[in-house]
């Protein structure tokens, strides 16, 4: 994560990690160029209704354009290729995943299940970070909230902008085993190929895993590591592709194995087992 100081400078990085000019940058936000480069000068603020289009139109998250958007700023340390911020560098990175069990029965009323093409254009934002092919289509992303809604879930912040979510896709076996063994890839994937009743022999798949900050990652994966507490199945797998070897450690302190890594174009790593060791210190 880097240090901001003040919203010019994230503006003069953004644009150079998306290869833009400040007429390009202009165009997205709907201002002209000289607005541009009077924000990344600081010499003006963006007003407060502005905001909100900033946060839409860039995928910063809310707290980030809000805490640098002020006479008075409060640094921020983000990460724009991840999306990810903290207000310090110590809670930058998450060291153990034992952390999350230390309260793992968190309840969050700023958690809703997945549910509108809204949901599913942030979805869509947060895989286009990691990789150039399209999204899953919508219709696979609802029913699969249908069926397993304790594992599709949106995050709101406390002033209602997006802050994470989970996506899990309840996969029959055999259409799993296709992806693990690379014969189709996840954009392949249609409604036929999701569990009619996810219990026993489930492949949970997790297509999306995000959160903007470590306190957003608690929330989440205290409620994605719950569902399997109180499930307690005698018969499932877990599995997903990560894209940061960091992540795909912290999988592995669950029991999670690797079982491929591509770097071409992109780091994708494939994990897969199952919670038992991790949440019950034992294997069902």
């Amino acid at each position: 994560m880097k240090k901001y100081p003040d919203l010019g400078t994230l503006l003069l990085d953004y644009r150079k990690a998306h290869d833009m000019t400040q007429i390009d940058l202009a165009a997205m936000l709907d201002v002209d160029s000289r607005t541009v480069a009077r924000w990344e000068r600081n010499v003006t603020l963006v007003h407060p209704e502005k905001e909100k289009f900033l946060v839409q139109q860039l995928s910063i998250p809310h707290q980030v354009i809000h805490n640098l958007n002020s006479e008075r700023p409060i640094a921020v340390f983000y990460d724009i290729e991840r999306r990810m911020y903290s207000h310090s560098i110590m809670g930058s990175l998450i060291k153990d995943a034992n952390w999350f069990k230390n309260e793992i029965e968190v309840e969050e009323d700023r958690l809703t299940t997945f549910s509108s093409r809204e949901d599913a254009d942030f979805v869509h934002r947060v895989k286009a970070l990691h990789t150039h092919l399209p999204g899953l289509d919508i219709r696979i992303l609802q029913e699969a909230a249908n069926r397993l809604p304790e594992l599709n879930l949106m995050l709101d912040d406390q002033s209602g902008f997006y802050a994470g979510q989970i996506a899990v896709l309840p996969l029959r076996m055999s259409s799993y085993l296709e992806l693990r063994d690379r014969k189709r890839t996840e954009e392949e994937l249609r409604v036929g190929d999701l569990s009619m009743n996810p219990s026993e022999g489930t492949v949970f798949y997790f297509y999306s895993l995000y959160a903007d900050s470590m306190v957003s990652a608690f929330y989440l994966m205290s409620r994605f590591f719950g569902y399997f507490r109180k499930m307690k199945f005698n018969d499932y797998t877990i599995s997903g592709i990560v894209y940061r070897e960091h992540t795909a450690h912290l999988w592995r302190q669950t029991g999670m194995k690797i079982l491929w890594q591509d770097e071409n174009p992109h780091l994708e790593i494939l994990v897969e087992g199952n919670l038992d060791m991790y949440l019950f210190g034992s294997m069902n």
